[in-house]
């Protein structure tokens, strides 16, 4: 769990305990960033290393409140099922992502993934959609990008995706995910499970036609 681990490092480094709220707006940068937050002073790289090593460790601790939005998941099986290559574009680092992919019911749906680790410049910058959209061997004004975070539309459309998603059951308020003008804005996993099964039966009649 990002959030109360993320409360913990900053309250463990730095004597204060940001709110959820304020930890919400930041998810979707990389912890290397999160980590220079909320400090009097810049941290030197030795101090970030020891606060990401000790975040890494709290998500441990509290990886038994991890949920997963079971909607979202059947979107991701329907869509892979279709034979629409999917990636999983994420600011965790390879060390997160392992650690996630280890108990994600889903990772078979997953084609690839681009990390922070994968990359010079993180999301919000164009850098990783671009980079998805090349190992999957697609053009990106032909792709979407589903999130939940300003950062992610950002970066969508920095990249010149197509179609951006916005999800508001996530970390991102929705006012905040509707100022960035996504395509789509989906309250509920539900019903990005139903835009997941239009966009198949489209694709379906369109190869039929």
């Amino acid at each position: 769990m990002c959030i109360p681990g993320l409360a913990d490092t900053y309250e463990h480094f730095t004597g204060n305990r940001p709110s959820d709220e304020i930890l919400r707006s930041i998810m979707g940068i990389p912890l290397k960033v999160q980590m220079r937050l909320f400090q009097e002073t810049e941290p030197d790289e030795e101090t970030v290393e020891r606060m990401i090593a000790y975040a890494l460790e709290r998500y441990d601790v509290y990886a038994h409140r991890e949920r997963l939005f079971d909607g979202a998941v059947d979107a991701l099986r329907i869509l892979h099922r279709a034979g629409i290559k999917t990636a999983l574009v994420t600011s965790k680092n390879a060390t997160e992502v392992a650690s996630f992919l280890s108990r994600f019911s889903a990772r078979d749906a997953v084609d690839t993934t681009v990390c922070a680790s994968d990359v010079v410049h993180p999301k919000p910058h164009a850098e990783s959609a671009i980079l998805a959209c090349s190992r999957l061997g697609v053009s990106p004004d032909r792709a979407a990008f589903v999130g939940d975070s300003v950062f992610d539309l950002q970066c969508a459309h920095a990249a010149g995706i197509a179609t951006s998603v916005a999800v508001t059951y996530g970390g991102g308020t929705e006012t905040a995910l509707r100022a960035e003008q996504p395509s789509r804005v989906f309250p509920t996993p539900e019903a990005l499970r139903e835009w997941a099964q239009n966009e198949v039966a489209t694709l379906c009649l369109d190869a039929r036609t």
